[in-house]
């Protein structure tokens, strides 16, 4: 359970998600918008360069595939039941590309 203090950033965004999705804020959206552009290029970064996840975390324990799935799921589901559509498919390649670089992560570490 060392992880997760490493997951409060992502537990907090997904709270700002639900507030901003519930109350027509145009800063909070911006904030949204924003935010999910930025983790959209570091995690299509993380898939393209195998370096730049151990140049930016390396040090970082493991978070479990589970918990990262599941914040990501809520937050597609809660981005498409509001009708955000094209924020909730950038989520959707966040995760995907999250999961890809748990998988590479996993291969990396069974060839040492």
């Amino acid at each position: 359970m060392k992880w997760i203090k490493n997951v409060v950033v992502d537990i907090i965004v997904s709270i700002v998600i639900v507030i901003g999705v519930l109350v027509p804020f145009q800063w909070l959206q911006i904030v949204i918008i924003a935010y999910t552009g930025l983790m959209l290029f570091l995690k299509f970064l993380a898939v393209i360069n195998d370096q730049f996840m151990k140049s930016v975390k390396p040090t970082m324990i493991q978070v479990p595939l589970w918990f990262t799935s599941s914040l990501y799921a809520f937050n597609v589901f809660i981005l498409l039941g509001f009708a955000w559509y094209i924020i909730a498919l950038q989520w959707v390649l966040i995760w995907l590309f999250s999961w890809i670089t748990y998988k590479k992560s996993k291969k990396a570490k069974v060839k040492r």
